[in-house]
């Protein structure tokens, strides 16, 4: 999926995903409007005499349409112009600043983030649309800026509410849940296509058009309930736009950790879908055509459904990031010798074609208190190379160089990480260019470099049944995660270099499986890459002195 630029976002789309994404949406509408009930031919009907309102349907059909067609155009401009570069800089931030590797903790804000830039774009789409649809009152209220008193002027602006939270409110969310759905339904049937062409494509796509039809009754309704709320002034207009933001991201959140956690597309479904059910149930009973003599906004049983509704995505998410393992003491011990070298050959799981040559190699510092750990990636487009010095003891890192060649031998990139005072900088040169020096905050102890798991690998207790959550430090990206490993047995291995009993080492989350020798010095006699799909091979081996 390319993000780089709202043409981008556009260019991707497909024929299928938009008519698809657009049945979604109608659909959903009418299930609104069949359960509100309050629509009719040729007018909006409000209560009898002085508070009937009549509203032209062309002009209401006329500024609906408008406002779900510049929904679904602004969608892309807000994601990639404001929500991803917003996302960006507060990731750098969480990263410089929280000294944990726990990505339930630092995904947390970034992520919430999604709802509190979505949710004000929608509705400034709906509130746009009030005067051109016909949807305005006399005087401030028509802005939502005053509500009149009495009791028929007030049950005046109720059924306005009620108007326009259906047909700007819902609609906006329409539009933008649509867009949205069209965009993720076009990448994926496209690749479904690849594997089952013409119709067979939509049983393939099915869990993802499942997954849209829950996201696009979500944006639906929380634009809705938001619109509603606001035409009773700026206060309850915006408490309800930070409480639909906060859901929407809450929701969101629960939604990736338990994707991550659990890698069950059915999992994460369910949650999206009882979300969904959950706001589209808040919005009906706020529009019911009941409430016109009940309970009043803003008044104890909204209150309560609010808070409810909160308190329920607030304890999810809590269940699922206390679900995260956390890192724990390990015993390691370095089986290498200085001089050590190990070269695998990288292949394409589907073709079987060689496509790198992965090396490693083992370097004692001077005075023999730390290792220089080096890996060496080369491909036909150049040579990669990573030096990570770590204490001979816990492997903890202290520098990290960096260097990428052409396939000329002239120098691209470099970088430096320094481990220092319990934070890791970042400096880098690319393309003859200094780039900004990036931070991140170390994590409790024991920590790895990522380029250096491989080598953290064979020195820990491998055993079967073992297990350990690994604290790594992405220095390369300025980045820091956690790595669940998991010994699930012993098979045994034949490759160019000869064949070896081994441990398989699986990192689920990572979609990446290690088989380290078991006998020592415990090499890499093998790796998979499941998400590349690639897989490399031990084809010669020197021990060190």
């Amino acid at each position: 999926m390319d993000w780089s630029s709202p043409g981008a976002v556009y260019g991707q789309l497909r024929p299928l995903g938009l008519v698809v994404a657009l049945a979604i949406a109608g659909v959903e509408y009418a299930v609104l409007v069949w359960a509100a009930g309050r629509m009719g031919r040729g007018r909006v009907t409000g209560v009898a005499g002085e508070n009937t309102i009549r509203v032209s349907f062309a002009r209401l059909a006329l500024g609906s349409s408008a406002v779900f067609l510049i929904a679904a155009t602004l969608f892309p401009a807000v994601i990639v112009l404001v929500q991803i570069p917003l996302q960006t800089a507060l990731g750098r931030w969480v990263m410089a600043g929280v000294a944990t590797a726990n990505q339930a903790v630092l995904a947390l804000p970034v992520i919430l983030l999604s709802g509190f830039v979505q949710e004000p774009a929608k509705l400034l789409v709906a509130l746009a649309g009030i005067l051109p649809a016909g949807l305005g009152l006399a005087g401030p209220a028509g802005l939502g800026f005053a509500a009149p008193a009495g009791r028929a002027p007030a049950e005046r602006l109720r059924r306005k509410a009620v108007r326009r939270a259906i047909l700007l409110g819902a609609v906006a969310g329409a539009g933008f849940g649509a867009f949205e759905a069209a965009f993720f339904l076009s990448q994926v049937f496209a690749t479904a296509g690849a594997m089952a062409p013409g119709l067979d494509r939509l049983g393939a796509a099915a869990p993802a058009v499942i997954e849209r039809v829950s996201a696009v009754l979500f944006h639906l309704s929380l634009t809705g309930i938001a619109v509603y709320f606001w035409t009773f002034g700026p206060v309850k207009g915006l408490a309800a736009l930070g409480g639909v933001s906060l859901i929407h991201g809450l929701v969101n959140y629960v939604a990736v950790l338990a994707a991550g956690l659990s890698g069950s597309v059915a999992t994460t479904e369910a949650l999206v879908a009882a979300a969904a059910l959950t706001v589209f149930g808040w919005f009906v009973y706020l529009i019911r055509p009941s409430a016109a003599t009940g309970p009043r906004p803003g008044n104890a049983g909204t209150r309560v459904t609010l808070a409810a509704t909160l308190m329920v995505v607030v304890a999810a998410g809590f269940l699922v990031a206390g679900c995260r393992p956390k890192a724990q003491p390990l015993t390691l011990e370095a089986p290498w010798a200085a001089g050590e070298f190990s070269r695998l050959e990288i292949v394409n799981t589907d073709t079987g074609a060689k496509i790198a040559d992965w090396e490693f190699g083992v370097e004692a510092e001077a005075g023999g208190q730390g290792w220089v750990l080096v890996s060496l990636t080369r491909v036909p487009q150049g040579t990669d190379r990573a030096a990570v010095h770590v204490s001979t003891g816990d492997l903890t890192p202290s520098l990290v160089e960096f260097e990428f060649k052409d396939e000329k031998g002239l120098i691209v990139a470099t970088g430096r990480a320094v481990y220092s005072d319990g934070k890791v900088l970042i400096a880098s040169r690319s393309s003859g260019q200094d780039q900004p020096v990036a931070t991140v905050k170390l994590p409790g102890l024991p920590y790895f470099d990522n380029e250096e798991i491989v080598f953290a690998l064979r020195a820990l207790p491998l055993a079967e049944g073992w297990q350990a959550t690994l604290n790594d430090v992405v220095s390369r990206s300025a980045g820091k995660t956690q790595v669940r490993v998991t010994v699930s047995g012993k098979e045994t291995v034949s490759v160019p270099q000869g064949t070896y009993e081994c441990w398989v080492v699986a990192m689920p989350a990572l979609a990446q499986k290690a088989w380290i020798a078991v006998e020592a010095p415990h090499q890499l006699v093998q790796y998979a890459n499941e998400a590349a799909k690639t897989l490399s091979k031990l084809v010669e081996y020197r021990p060190g002195q």
